[in-house]
């Protein structure tokens, strides 16, 4: 098996070298371009577009490969334009932002299942080894390029998707794959981390086997997916595949099966080193439209510049509900368009039905996913009507500072949970309970009401029971009379109480009348009580109308205790 084998190597080594020439004839167009010798590997490694946000992400080494310390970088005067237009360059400084990883495994059986397996075992430790924010999205390429797995943060997801990749006929077609992760990247944008690198996996004979792949990698076919590509090829010789990886940029990186993983680390590692540019564009700079963006350095010459073309149709999403699913009558399960950091709480979300009660739900319990893309709320359960739900300052994974629409509503519908009487409770509760407290408290009034009066009835007859003991012969008869005045405009009675000698002249004029009454129905002079004997009589004055009771008196009348005389609007109360 050894001969067809070395045949096919000898085949696709002079099928690299006509490649070869090609990019070389390209490349000695862009060596006129190369940076000077201080700032030997200067160049844009990804640009992140938010509109107005714009952050630029650079490789800076010196001649030796080192990376430069970002004082240096700022003193040497970066400056950025938008196609002709000069923007602001902002502060430089290592990049901290998450990564989001695209990682292409070549699974095809084309790959030695030796060199699939060194493959897969590097990339466990690289999501062993990611940050807790960064991100890991899986793509195979046998039979077509295939997302295995989308953009999550879970470690554990992206470990079990790994195992899962099993070989299968096929090879890699590259067109085919940047065009799937350009639009799985614009699609789901606002959901990635701001930084970004995709890392192909294969080995040296697909990749000599595969001029497409070579020149894709070496060509402009990968600048459309603004980001950091690099293609790893296992390999067993450094032939003619190392002179094609230095002419695609340091894009293919090849290395023996015991070096690979070593290699891919370095590679993973040095995303550290790269230096971010924070700056802002007019927000004007929006649309559905491609630019240039240029990156230069005056200070080292103009040759050191480096240029992308960069989309800059994106503009800030800010944190939302996309689907609201209730689950029985007590779990809502919700859908956000983007991962959220926040949304564990339940002071987050405020719930309340859609109708004149606007009742409020309580919200018992809050569970957030581990991408953070759902929310798992459990509540009092909930009967037929719609709902609003809205949130309250919750805040993107990825831009803290982006943070939800707080007057945005999300409705959805309850049916099959007809109203029983723990619905009328929740609804009626307050207003029953106030009138409640309200009758109670008309209650103790007017029970005391009548308490009081009862006392001071008993007072009065005590007093009469006093004066009678005392009395001595007067000329005219008397005795002490306790009168309960009301009004229509008073709500309480006011008690008079006195020793009537002879007689008692009730009315309206103060100068006429023992006692006097506020009531513009009364005359000045209405009616007299007078004592005869043991007796209390009332009589009507000058034509005045008087009743006792509910009847009309005309002549003398005698008065019994607790009689009521009404005149105009007033009543009063005789207790004897």
């Amino acid at each position: 098996m050894r001969g067809p084998a070395k045949y096919l190597k000898q085949g696709a080594a002079f099928l690299a070298a006509l490649i070869a020439l090609c990019l070389l004839a390209g490349g000695c167009s862009a060596s006129a371009a190369a940076p000077s010798a201080g700032f030997a590997g200067f160049s844009i490694e990804q640009v992140y577009v938010n509109v107005p946000e714009l952050d630029v992400f650079v490789t800076a080494q010196d001649e030796n490969g080192q990376p430069l310390d970002p004082a240096m970088v700022q003193a040497a005067g970066v400056e950025l334009y938008l196609g002709e237009e000069k923007i602001p360059t902002g502060n430089i400084a290592l990049a901290s932002e998450p990564i989001c990883y695209i990682l292409v495994l070549d699974n095809s059986t084309a790959v030695q299942p030796e060199d699939f397996r060194v493959f897969r075992a590097a990339l466990r430790n690289l999501v062993k080894s990611k940050g807790e924010r960064d991100q890991i999205m899986l793509y195979t390429t046998a039979g077509g390029p295939a997302r295995l797995l989308a953009a999550t943060d879970d470690a554990s997801a992206a470990l079990r998707a790994l195992e899962g990749v099993e070989q299968a006929p096929g090879t890699v077609d590259v067109a085919a794959l940047v065009e799937t992760v350009y639009t799985d990247v614009h699609n789901d944008y606002q959901s990635l981390a701001p930084r970004k690198c995709l890392y192909l996996c294969t080995d040296a004979v697909q990749m000599m086997a595969n001029p497409a792949l070579l020149a894709g990698l070496s060509g402009n076919a990968v600048d459309r997916l603004n980001m950091a590509v690099t293609a790893f090829a296992i390999t067993q010789e450094d032939g003619a595949l190392s002179a094609l990886a230095g002419l695609t940029g340091g894009r293919v990186v090849t290395a023996d099966r015991r070096d690979m993983p070593a290699e891919m680390r370095s590679h993973w590692q040095a995303l550290g080193q790269v230096l971010e540019c924070k700056t802002e564009v007019d927000p004007d700079a929006y649309g559905e439209r491609l630019d240039t963006l240029t990156v230069a350095v005056p200070g080292l010459g103009s040759a050191v510049q480096d240029e992308t073309s960069v989309y800059m149709g994106h503009r800030l999403t800010r944190p939302a509900v996309e689907k609201a699913v209730l689950t029985g009558r007590d779990t809502l399960t919700l859908t956000f368009n983007q991962a959220v950091s926040n949304a564990d709480s339940a002071r987050r979300f405020v719930l309340s039905s859609d109708d004149v009660w606007g009742w409020r739900p309580a919200i018992r319990s809050v569970a957030l996913s581990g991408d953070g893309m759902t929310a798992t709320l459990t509540l009092q359960p909930l009967y037929n009507g719609r709902y609003n739900l809205r949130l309250r300052e919750v805040a993107s994974r990825l831009t803290p500072a982006n943070i939800s629409d707080n007057t945005a509503v999300t409705t959805f519908t309850v049916t099959g949970s007809p109203p029983d009487s723990l619905f009328y409770w929740q609804r009626f509760r307050v207003p029953v309970l106030v009138l409640g407290a309200l009758l109670l408290a008309l209650a103790g009034r007017s029970l005391w009401q009548r308490r009081r009066d009862r006392a001071a009835e008993q007072q009065a007859e005590a007093e009469h029971l006093l004066d009678a003991a005392d009395e001595t012969a007067d000329t005219l008869p008397a005795r002490w009379l306790t009168l309960y005045v009301r009004t229509r405009r008073s709500v309480a009675e006011t008690r008079w109480t006195g020793r009537v000698r002879g007689s008692l002249i009730v009315g309206t004029d103060p100068a006429q009348c023992d006692l006097c009454i506020e009531d513009h129905r009364a005359r000045p002079q209405h009616c007299i009580l007078w004592v005869e004997a043991d007796r209390v009589l009332v009589q009507a004055l000058e034509g005045a109308i008087v009743h006792v009771g509910d009847q009309r008196i005309g002549d003398a009348h005698v008065l019994q205790n607790n009689d009521v005389i009404k005149l105009g609007r007033t009543t009063m109360r005789v207790v004897l």
